[in-house]
C-alpha cells in the first residue's frame, strides 16, 4: 500500500539517528501503516520532542504530539486521580511525536521530513 511505502521511507532514514525510536507495527500482525510514530529521546538527539516539532511546523510539516496530554492529566480523570504520578506515561507524552503519512503524503514527504529531522539532529549535536 501507499502508506506502507511511505512508513519503510520514513524508516530507512529515521533507523539511522540517535535518539529517535521508531514504533514498529507487529509484523505478525496485518495493518493499515496509518501512523508513523517515533520516540524522541532529548539527551541523545539533541533537542526535545516539542522544539523539534516547532522546527517541523515551521517548514509547514504537519507532526503532531501523540497521545498528549495523558488521560490520567484530563478532566474528570484529574480531580479523582489527584497526586497521581504515572512517570513512563507522562515520559511518553513527553517524547512521542507522529509525522505526516496517509493519501495526501507521498513517498518522497517520508524522505524529505526524515531528512530534515536527520538535519535538525545534526544541527542540535554541534
Amino acid at each position: 500500500s501507499n502508506n506502507k511505502l511511505q512508513w519503510l521511507a520514513y524508516v530507512k532514514v529515521l533507523e539511522e539517528i540517535p535518539g529517535v525510536d521508531i514504533v514498529k507495527y507487529d509484523q505478525q500482525e496485518s495493518q493499515n501503516y496509518q501512523y508513523m510514530v517515533c520516540q524522541v529521546d532529548e539527551k541523545i538527539f539533541g533537542i526535545s520532542r516539542d522544539q523539534l516539532l516547532e522546527k517541523l511546523q515551521a517548514r509547514n510539516i504537519l507532526a503532531r504530539r501523540y497521545f498528549y496530554p495523558a488521560i490520567h492529566q484530563l478532566k474528570p480523570f484529574n480531580s479523582t486521580n489527584q497526586g497521581l504520578a504515572l512517570p513512563v506515561t507522562e515520559k511518553l507524552c513527553r517524547e512521542v511525536i507522529q509525522l505526516p503519512l496517509g493519501a495526501r503524503c507521498s513517498v518522497d514527504t517520508a524522505v524529505h521530513v526524515s531528512n530534515f529531522i536527520y538535519q535538525v539532529h545534526k544541527e542540535a549535536s554541534k
